[in-house]
């Protein structure tokens, strides 16, 4: 692992090999996909964004599945995000995921 300093942040990276489609941007995993995980992934998927998507999971597949823009990103099982090389993951589940018995 190594440390790289970003605008006073730590950003730990592991060398895993994964193909970047950006080479600069750092890697986002999203984990849900409503309004608030389709809102992060539009800004992420924005050329000028300074981030490249890692991977995108949901706990109802087909939401993901249904975008074309989306699916090549889709991750299976969440066990499975570290091979996905993301070097942020951002949960943004929403209420009912809180409360969920």
């Amino acid at each position: 692992m190594q440390c790289n300093p970003c605008n006073s942040l730590l950003f730990w990276q592991e060398d895993s090999g994964a193909k970047r489609n950006k080479p600069s941007a750092r890697r986002v995993g999203i984990v849900g996909y409503g309004a608030l995980g389709r809102f992060l992934v539009d800004a992420i998927l924005a050329d000028d964004s300074g981030l490249e998507l890692a991977f995108v999971w949901n706990r109802s597949p087909a939401a993901i599945a249904s975008d074309p823009r989306v699916a090549p990103y889709q991750l299976a099982d969440l066990r499975d995000a570290p091979t996905w090389a993301p070097e942020l993951i951002v949960e943004v589940g929403g209420m009912r995921a809180q409360f969920a018995i």
